[in-house]
């Protein structure tokens, strides 16, 4: 059976093999049928880089994704002092809010390391929260997940080649208004022409032409 979209490009490929072998097409026939092929052309040859490009960049995220794995570990830190409380907002909802407090954690060496972490609001001095540092015991972000980073390079990679198609689609629609536009001065020009001799009245007549009676 087949697919929809492989019927579809049959069809558009068959038109446009019929445009040129069709003797009574035009030029704007002709010319459309040629940008959409290009236009078609220019597209298809444009995934081939997109798959290129994303398979670099996959490469480095990935490389750098597992670097921080393997650098960086989730450690326990314990808080020093009281965070500041949480708050309301008019309607009396609480209020998320993340707050800076001193805090003591260990090391991966085994040394004790003192700083400011992250947490939120309402913690009290001596409770624990999960913190990630680097391999000298500093501070540091979560590392990425390598699935979190497929999504978004996958993401990016089709959002980018349906851009290019829009793009592309906006471009062959811009150019067939224009050959639409001469089509129709071109049959305002035929009409001019063929009219007079059609309706049996000459140019120069304000109507059509009267044919007398036999005598």
């Amino acid at each position: 059976m087949v697919q929809p979209g492989c019927r579809d490009g049959v069809l558009k490929m068959a038109s446009i093999r019929q445009a040129w072998r069709n003797p009574l097409a035009r030029a704007a026939d002709r010319a459309q049928a040629t940008a959409r092929l290009l236009l078609a052309t220019v597209w298809l040859c444009t995934l081939p880089v997109v798959i290129i490009v994303g398979s670099t960049v996959w490469q480095h995220v990935s490389a750098t994704a597992e670097h921080e794995q393997q650098n960086r570990s989730a450690t326990t830190a314990q808080l020093l002092e009281d965070a500041p409380a949480v708050t309301t907002d008019d309607q009396g909802m609480v209020t998320y809010r993340l707050v800076q407090v001193a805090a003591r954690w260990m090391a991966p060496d085994g040394s004790d390391r003192t700083g400011t972490v992250t947490t939120a609001a309402g913690g009290h001095s001596g409770e624990r929260i999960e913190i990630w540092v680097d391999r000298t015991g500093e501070l540091t972000a979560p590392p990425v997940p390598l699935s979190t980073t497929a999504v978004l390079i996958i993401t990016v990679a089709v959002g980018a080649a349906l851009a290019w198609g829009a793009l592309l689609a906006a471009a062959q629609y811009l150019f067939r208004r224009r050959l639409d536009r001469h089509r129709i001065g071109g049959w305002d020009i035929e009409w001019q022409r063929i009219e007079p001799l059609w309706s049996g009245r000459s140019r120069d007549e304000g109507g059509p032409t009267l044919a007398r009676d036999p005598d």
